[in-house]
């Protein structure tokens, strides 16, 4: 027979199900005030995608992404408003 930890052990505490759900909730509302180009720059560096794999997405030079994603995280609110 398999022993299964407790119930408790795997589920997540209800203020931290609440916690986890309004961050996805904040980010989706920050994702989606975004144009889609910018959406898909972060999203695609978010997933490890290289510089260059990103430029040829987004069909623009290589050595424009770095500047690009800098732009993004500043203009990015604080977390909270």
């Amino acid at each position: 027979e398999t022993a299964h930890p407790p119930v408790a052990a795997t589920a997540a505490a209800p203020e931290e199900r609440l916690l986890a759900h309004e961050a996805a909730t904040r980010l989706d509302g920050a994702l989606g005030a975004l144009a889609p180009r910018e959406r898909l720059l972060l999203t695609l560096a978010q997933d490890g995608w290289t510089y260059r794999a990103v430029a040829r997405g987004l069909g623009v030079r290589e050595n424009s992404i770095g500047p690009l994603l800098q732009r993004e995280q500043v203009l990015a609110p604080e977390p909270g408003c």
